[in-house]
């Protein structure tokens, strides 16, 4: 059944452009102010890739080392840049308080 909309009949949410990498969950932020999304390179070897989000437009080059899992934090406002974050949704670089 066609709809009348804008939008193509089908489309990917997201998609990733090789097929040593993984993704293995999708969730809103905490905050509600961006997309979660953990992944991991499954063969033991390095890889470059591409994480495509077509309806956020948003592409993220990625790179992982053998058999890593990473947690990216990808703002839902496009001017915001993507970041790596650790299981707690906390930036993965930020120096910790003392």
């Amino acid at each position: 059944m066609r709809h009348k909309g804008t939008q193509p009949q089908r489309q990917s949410f997201l998609s990733i452009d090789c097929f040593s990498v993984m993704v293995t969950a999708v969730k809103i932020a905490e905050d509600k102010q961006a997309l979660i999304v953990r992944a991991y390179e499954t063969t033991g070897n390095p890889a470059e890739c591409q994480l495509e989000l077509p309806l956020l437009e948003r592409s993220v080059p990625l790179k992982f080392t053998p058999c890593e899992i990473k947690t990216l934090r990808i703002p839902l406002d496009k001017q915001e840049p993507e970041t790596e974050v650790n299981m707690l949704e906390m930036n993965f670089f930020a120096p910790t308080s003392k």
